[in-house]
Parts: C-alpha cells; sequence; structure tokens
C-alpha cells in the first residue's frame, strides 16, 4: 500500500510540479524497490529459508537498530537472539526471558497433526513453483542434519518452522509448558465450554472467542499430498512429535500409504535400572507382513544427542 501511496505522489509530482523532475523517479524506484522486497525478497520462502539473509534480519534489528524492534517482556518482535515470538522453551529460559517455574505455570502450547502441519508449511514456505516432495526434502535434510544429529535450536543455524513441535514444549524429554492442546480439540473445548477439561481457568478464557484469521484455502486436502516418499521423510523428521503428542502415524484416508516403524531405546549403558528388554518399544508399521524399513532411535547418550540409525526389519 505504501509503495503504491509513493507512486501516485510521485506521479503527481510528475505532472504538476515539473521544476522537481528529478523527485518523482527517485520516488519511482523507492516505491519499486519496496515493493519487490516486501513482496517476493523479505518474505518466508526467501528471507527465512536461506540462512544468510535470516542472520543479516537478526544483525539489522537486534544490533544495527539496537533491538528497538523487539519486546522481552511479551517476546515479540527481533532482536539478535531470533524471532522472539518462535523461541523454543529451551531457548527463552537459557536466554533468561522467562524462567522454568514461570514456563511451568503460566504457558501453553496449541499442537497439531504433525502430518497436517508439514502440509500448512508447505504452503507458507513454498517457493514459486517448489513441489511439496522438493519442500520436504530440504526440510528433511535441515532438520536431520543440524537439530536431530548436532542439536541445534538457534535462529541463526536453522529456520524454526523446521523443529518438531515438542521443541517448543520439552527440555531433554521433559514437558516445560504448563498445558499442552491439540488444535484438532480445540473446536469442541470451546463448544463445550471446556467441560471436563484440565485447562487452567485463564488459557481457557484466552482462547475463547478467538477467530481462525490465518486460515489458508488450499486446492486438495493435506491428505492427498502425501506419497509414500514424503510420509517417510515426514515420520522420521517428527517421530517424536507422533510419539509425545499422540498422533496415528497412519494417513487418513490413504490406507495404500505404510509408514515405518520407529524403534525407540534408552541409553541402556547409562540406566541401570532397565534391562535391554525393558528399554527396546518397537511399534509395527504395517499388519501385511511386508518388509518394513525401521529407524532405531536413541533418546540422549552422554553428549545429550539423538542418534539415528536406519535399520531393515522383517
Amino acid at each position: 500500500c505504501f509503495a503504491l501511496f509513493e507512486t501516485l505522489i510521485a506521479a503527481f509530482i510528475f505532472l504538476f510540479y515539473p521544476k522537481y523532475i528529478p523527485m518523482p523517479y527517485f520516488m519511482w524506484f523507492s516505491a519499486f524497490m519496496l515493493f519487490v522486497n516486501s513482496s517476493f525478497v523479505w518474505t518466508a520462502p526467501i528471507l527465512m529459508r536461506i540462512g544468510i539473509l535470516r542472520n543479516f534480519l537478526m544483525i539489522l534489528f537486534g544490533h544495527l537498530l539496537c533491538g528497538n524492534f523487539a519486546d522481552t517482556d511479551y517476546l515479540i518482535g527481533t532482536n539478535g537472539k531470533g524471532y522472539l515470538f518462535h523461541l523454543t522453551a529451551e531457548r527463552a529460559i537459557r536466554y533468561g526471558y522467562v524462567t522454568k517455574e514461570e514456563m511451568s505455570e503460566k504457558s501453553f502450547s496449541i499442537v497439531r497433526n504433525p502430518y497436517s502441519r508439514a502440509v500448512s508449511m508447505y504452503e507458507y514456505n513454498k517457493r514459486a513453483f517448489e513441489s511439496f516432495e522438493h519442500f520436504i526434502v530440504d526440510f528433511h535434510k535441515r532438520c536431520m542434519g543440524r537439530y536431530h544429529k548436532k542439536g541445534l535450536t538457534d535462529s541463526k543455524d536453522i529456520y524454526c518452522h523446521v523443529l518438531p513441535m515438542c521443541a517448543y514444549t520439552h527440555i531433554r524429554g521433559e514437558q516445560v509448558v504448563n498445558t499442552i492442546i491439540k488444535q484438532e480439540d480445540l473446536k469442541h473445548l470451546v463448544a463445550t465450554e471446556w467441560e471436563a477439561s484440565d485447562v487452567p481457568k485463564a488459557i481457557q478464557e484466552a482462547l475463547t472467542g478467538i477467530p481462525h484469521a490465518n486460515g489458508r484455502k488450499k486446492c486438495k486436502k493435506w491428505q492427498d499430498y502425501y506419497t509414500q516418499e514424503t510420509i517417510d521423510l515426514v515420520l522420521e523428521m517428527y517421530a517424536d512429535d507422533f510419539e509425545i503428542f499422540g498422533y496415528d502415524k497412519k494417513i487418513p484416508e490413504r490406507s495404500e500409504l505404510l509408514y515405518k516403524a520407529v524403534v525407540k531405546t534408552t541409553n541402556i549403558a547409562n540406566d541401570d535400572r532397565m534391562t535391554p528388554e525393558e528399554s527396546l518399544s518397537i511399534e509395527i508399521a504395517s499388519a501385511q507382513g511386508q518388509d518394513q524399513e525401521q529407524y532405531f532411535y536413541g533418546y540422549h547418550n552422554e553428549d545429550e544427542k539423538e542418534q539415528f540409525t536406519e535399520i531393515q526389519m522383517v
């Protein structure tokens, strides 16, 4: 809107005040650059997914502009630490913006089906002509290489949308937010006036009556975006989300798609209370008796990092 307004003012000056003839050209150029940057460059598909640009924005707002575009009391805006409204629970505590006690008493999180979330992330972050398959492969590479293998969560290292939901609610497997609500249950909870719900009253009041203002119309149902390759990649990226929040690994109405099993084990060497048999939990993906690729997923070892090793099981 501002670019359009600037263009019209420049045209007015050009037509009625010819003695200021250089000014309209500068204004048109300024309006053009503003339009290009706000419409194409400073957007999530470009700015957020390209690390150099993301870090430049953090330096600009956090250091050159002295953090004046952020409020650490309300955790909004951007500073040198990143995008405050996208902080994980661990980062908010590590930066000293909240204490662990405040987090456990006053916070809540809304989660959703990881498959549906991946489609929503695609619609928000996709580049021109980018397919869902290409998008998921790109996010999978970033998630596995930076979060799962290196444990990186800071904005300078990884785009916040890549992270699993449990990174925002848990620290080393421990839930630190007070309340977790599934998005799929929210409308029912509000419609029934939170009947038989243990959600704190203050959170009930905050969520009641809020419109769904950012809904995006899709050309097809989220289930129809998936292929066998993409379901495998999303399940590997967000295996913890499926487990912690109790989401079904099957995609509704897509029975032809099989999902990989997830094998979980704790670090037995550091836990004398468990036998190998007690520590192993297996979820079998298909009842068809077919060979399934499965993932050996180790909880925090002595380096407090996740270990992923793909194995074959019959």
